[in-house]
């Protein structure tokens, strides 16, 4: 277990200068930043606190907006939401 949790801390180390970057700069459909936006996702450290299951919930996102959002933050930053 030991393993499994530096290899999480070495993920948010490597993304951590990148957290207070603002939704707008991630260039999202405006679709999917509207959506951000009217939940109050403001940063990408905002975003990485939800999951795709909590992401669908919010009105007006759906799979092709969760699956905008998996794909830029995996294609930029390597991360993937829970």
């Amino acid at each position: 277990k030991k393993l499994k949790t530096s290899k999480k801390k070495l993920k948010l180390n490597s993304i951590e200068p990148y957290t207070d970057l603002t939704i707008e700069e991630l260039n999202f459909s405006v679709r999917v930043f509207n959506c951000l936006k009217k939940a109050n996702i403001k940063t990408l450290n905002d975003l990485l606190k939800y999951s795709i299951t909590e992401l669908l919930a919010i009105r007006n996102f759906g799979e092709k907006s969760a699956n905008e959002v998996s794909s830029v933050l995996k294609k930029k930053f390597g991360v993937k939401l829970k």
